[in-house]
């Protein structure tokens, strides 16, 4: 079901520290509830009532907007192939979150510690956490991934 507002995200789910504008689409101001995007808010919600309120960069991206974001990232028009990946993010399937934070490490640590996320990434600007139906773990920078066997490993680098 698609929402438009803070007082629709209250009328389906009780969150302490998440609203509406945090987590809609930055491209069409709406928000996707259904049993995937309640189970996220959930976990996410209870993560930052034991970490404490952290910034959310991004949630929920609908599939323009997520294509947008990827053919920028690339700089360039995507392949069928890469429009086809793209639509499998987190974001579009309202399973992941970025969080912005000055110390990345620290808060992919907690965030490690925390056990509820599938998939941990860190980046200079802060992390992706996810629920997707696998495990992984990664370092990004400057657009290069490297993956992980385990949340621990990826603070070796």
């Amino acid at each position: 079901m698609v929402i438009k507002s803070q007082s629709e995200l209250e009328k389906n789910i009780k969150l302490e520290y998440i609203t509406f504008n945090e987590i809609t689409c930055k491209h069409c101001k709406t928000f996707l509830i259904n049993s995937d995007s309640k189970k996220m808010l959930m976990v996410l919600d209870h993560f930052f009532q034991s970490v404490g309120k952290q910034k959310i960069n991004s949630f929920y991206r609908c599939p323009a907007h997520h294509l947008e974001t990827k053919k920028q990232e690339l700089k360039r028009n995507l392949t069928d192939e890469e429009k086809k990946q793209a639509l499998q993010s987190g974001h579009v399937q309202l399973l992941a979150v970025d969080l912005g934070t000055r110390d990345p490490r620290q808060l992919y640590t907690k965030a490690a510690a925390f056990g509820e996320w599938n998939g941990l990434g860190l980046y200079p600007w802060g992390i992706h956490l996810d629920l997707k139906p696998r495990r992984a773990f990664w370092v990004s920078s400057g657009g290069k991934y490297q993956y992980f066997n385990s949340p621990i490993a990826v603070l070796s680098v």
